[in-house]
């Protein structure tokens, strides 16, 4: 008996099944898979207050509703290649994406590879103006023109 249709049960039951057991995997919800859920068109659910919500998507869409990624070093994608499931690419940045954020100012979207480079710049106007206030690094040995890593001797 396995409490749970979780990836842990799941993967329990499966390795058991290997070693020659026998197993029954209880599940309170009607699905398998606890966290990891792709919604598929047609697929509805029921939250805890009873409100049924059914997803409308056009064939072959799909959003994966659970854990966004399988991180490489994780045993996981050694079992999915083991049972013969298609992994995809993961994109964790996507710059071609649009980022707006009103809370912090941003007047409208704004794509993401653009606000990074403006960062880039915004950071490459500050540090001179900064050195030349005298700031310096936490830890920085040297007077004004020192060059950071440089032994005082070959400045």
């Amino acid at each position: 008996m396995i409490v749970g249709g979780g990836i842990a049960g799941l993967t329990t039951a499966y390795e058991l099944g290997k070693a020659g057991y026998d197993c029954t995997i209880l599940e309170a919800r009607s699905r398998t898979g606890g966290r990891n859920f792709t919604v598929r068109g047609g697929d509805s659910i029921i939250d805890t207050y009873g409100n049924q919500q059914t997803a409308h998507f056009s064939d072959r869409q799909y959003m994966n509703a659970g854990p966004a990624r399988i991180p490489q070093p994780m045993v996981t994608l050694d079992y999915c290649r083991e049972v013969d499931v298609p992994i995809k690419v993961f994109t964790n940045v996507n710059a071609h994406a649009y980022i707006f954020n009103e809370e912090a100012g941003t007047k409208a979207p704004v794509r993401y590879r653009t606000a990074k480079a403006d960062v880039y710049g915004y950071v490459a106007e500050l540090l001179p103006k900064a050195n030349d206030m005298g700031a310096r690094p936490s830890g920085h040995r040297g007077g004004p023109g020192a060059t950071p890593g440089v032994p005082q001797g070959l400045r």
